[in-house]
């Protein structure tokens, strides 16, 4: 796809979280545009399922669901303040528009 802007303007392509297995999240210090394009893939009467997000199916349809606990969830723990600030600094840089492992940069129309 690709995409008309100006030079000032960026646009990023969103990895699809089923891909790489988890939620895809942003941190920015300016202020974030989203755009969505849908496409029609069938002629269906939209939402007579419940839609799923990807990143929670499998958990949905896990043994989760059948009340087992689920042994992701770390019990909660202070951090020190140089922990919190490397923990938010790194959250940061792994959210980053940068990531491309997350977010895919869009080629400019000239």
């Amino acid at each position: 796809m690709r995409v008309e802007t100006s030079r000032h303007q960026r646009c990023y392509r969103v990895v699809d979280p089923a891909k790489i297995g988890r939620r895809i999240e942003l941190v920015t210090r300016k202020p974030v545009l989203i755009f969505l394009q849908a496409t029609r893939i069938s002629n269906e009467v939209p939402f007579r399922e419940i839609p799923l997000q990807s990143d929670y199916r499998g958990k949905w349809q896990s043994a989760d669901m059948a009340g087992q606990p689920d042994e992701t969830v770390k019990p909660f723990e202070y951090l020190s303040a140089l922990e919190e600030f490397r923990s938010r600094r790194r959250e940061a840089k792994e959210n980053s528009l940068g990531n491309q492992r997350f977010f895919e940069p869009l080629r400019r129309v000239v």
